[in-house]
């Protein structure tokens, strides 16, 4: 399985029973990630939102810069993808999807 981004930082390992995903996102809140599994695909979107001030002697502005990076990963195997859980800690994202017991596509 290979991710189908140029961004090689997701990593997903089969545990057997789950995919387990992990992907480093440094700086990154976990308000500003969306996580889903569409035909059998992992899909995670991460919205970076960065804010700065300038001031100058009778001005002031405010500078916004705003980007997205969408990683996707085909999976092998039929997925649960209604009871996936995912976790933002230390600026490591993991996503553990449970594979289904019955045949089907979510």
């Amino acid at each position: 399985m290979r991710p189908t981004s140029a961004d090689q930082r997701l990593r997903v390992e089969d545990v057997g029973d789950a995919y387990v995903a992990t992907v480093a996102l440094p700086g990154v809140e976990e308000t500003d990630v969306s996580v889903g599994i569409v035909r059998q695909t992992l899909t995670i979107s991460i919205t970076r939102r960065l804010h700065g001030e300038s001031s100058a002697s009778q001005s002031s502005r405010e500078n916004r810069v705003m980007g997205q990076s969408i990683l996707r990963m085909a999976l092998q195997d039929v997925v649960d993808g209604e009871h996936l859980k995912s976790c933002l800690k230390d600026g490591v994202l993991t996503v553990t999807i449970p594979k289904s017991r019955v045949g089907g596509s979510n």
